[in-house]
């Protein structure tokens, strides 16, 4: 509001009679006997005084129309003012439940993030991501490893040469400025971390960057009905320069649907290469190991519920009630094939108990159980991550084979 009162007072005194002139004719009203004595009203002759009275007639309109001007002059300060104190007007801005990522590498990739920072939906901006990304599962995952899969598969699929500063283009968008820098942070951080452990040399250009020093609380852009956050106004500004559109009218589109106008997207050919992949996918080896993959991981997650189960088990369980037939029947909920767990278990048990059989034998073994447990979930967990991995070169070999196929 002050900057309108300093706007007013302005356009005021440019109208109305500086101080020096008010001055001199404050001297010559009440300061000056003959002046007064001059314009006092004199005694007029019939055919004088109509005269007279059409002269202060026309100086009652000059009047007039000076107070209009004046009144006019200010109301268009008014005007103004308003103008600028809504444009520039500020509120509190609340952070959307989800943040809008773009991952540029050539293929581009859109990601959803939620308030927990875990990817609530991924997609395909052109031919060559939908290619990346097929048999994929990312959701649910920490949106930062979600970005290193993605950057990984794209480098073992060609897309990325890690010996050049290639840059990748990021990009998060949430009416919050705060959670944008917040999410583009915790990306940036992780593929930087991820960089620098492989040796690449490549870079991450982040264009939340260029409006880091923007607070929540403030409007941003063109009209207070139109507001957009910094990581939307990139989103805006890049559009605009490409379509010729106004930022204004674009201002009103979802990040999402300036991000495809932006890459042009082309939800067809996107679906014809999905189609393509699926139908060959369902021919090749690679299907039957990955199948292979998703089955044993299912029989980890059972076995490993399992063996939290028996350790619950014998933490209800008093050593006076504890023996061997109770041991066994524990071990039959967890047989497993990968292990004779039953043998390595028992094997334990006579050893702790022949060991420590004046103490406390029953706490010695449980701690010994935890322990073997926690050796065997390890063990499973390395092999199994080792099968992932042979899975995941098959499948980006795999992946190289239908790119050239499409591109020839």
């Amino acid at each position: 509001m002050k900057r309108i009162e300093r706007i007013l007072k302005k356009q005021a005194e440019a109208v109305l009679p500086d101080e020096n002139f008010k001055q001199s004719v404050r001297a010559r009203a009440f300061g000056d006997e003959r002046v007064f004595d001059e314009v006092r009203e004199p005694v007029l002759s019939p055919a004088a005084a109509g005269a007279a009275s059409g002269a202060a007639t026309d100086s009652r309109n000059a009047g007039r129309r000076r107070a209009a001007t004046i009144m006019l002059v200010v109301f268009a300060a008014v005007v103004i003012g308003l103008s600028f104190y809504f444009v520039f007007a500020t509120t509190t801005v609340t952070a959307s439940e989800f943040t809008y990522v773009s991952l540029d590498i050539n293929p581009s990739f859109a990601l959803s993030v939620a308030a927990d920072n875990t990817v609530a939906e991924v997609s395909a901006l052109n031919a060559d991501a939908a290619i990346v990304l097929y048999g994929m599962d990312l959701v649910g995952m920490p949106v930062e490893d979600a970005a290193r899969v993605i950057v990984a598969e794209s480098e073992a699929l060609g897309f990325i040469d890690k010996t050049e500063t290639r840059t990748l283009n990021l990009l998060a968008v949430n009416d919050s400025a705060a959670r944008e820098v917040e999410v583009s942070s915790s990306i940036v951080g992780g593929l930087l971390s991820m960089f620098s452990a492989n040796g690449w040399n490549t870079g991450v250009y982040c264009g939340n960057s260029l409006s880091s020093s923007a607070t929540d609380g403030t409007r941003y852009t063109y009209r207070v009905k139109d507001y957009c956050s910094p990581g939307k106004s990139v989103l805006v500004a890049e559009v605009s320069e490409v379509t010729g559109k106004s930022l204004a009218a674009l201002s009103s589109y979802t990040a999402d649907q300036l991000n495809k106008i932006l890459k042009q997207y082309d939800e067809s050919v996107i679906l014809n290469v999905e189609n393509a992949l699926s139908a060959k996918y369902e021919d090749s080896s690679v299907k039957a190991d990955a199948d292979k993959l998703a089955a044993e991981r299912q029989s980890f997650d059972s076995f490993v519920d399992s063996l939290r189960d028996v350790l619950d088990a014998l933490d209800d369980m008093d050593k006076d009630e504890f023996g061997l037939p109770e041991l066994h029947g524990l071990l039959e909920t967890i047989r497993n094939d990968y292990i004779d767990l039953t043998s390595t278990v028992l094997s334990l048990y006579h050893e702790i108990v022949d060991s420590f059989i004046s103490g406390d034998w029953f706490g010695e073994f449980f701690e010994g159980l935890e322990d073997l447990f926690d050796d065997i979930i390890e063990l499973y967990e390395e092999d199994m991550h080792n099968f992932a991995e042979s899975v995941a070169r098959e499948m980006s070999d795999w992946k190289a084979e239908i790119i050239e196929e499409l591109r020839g």
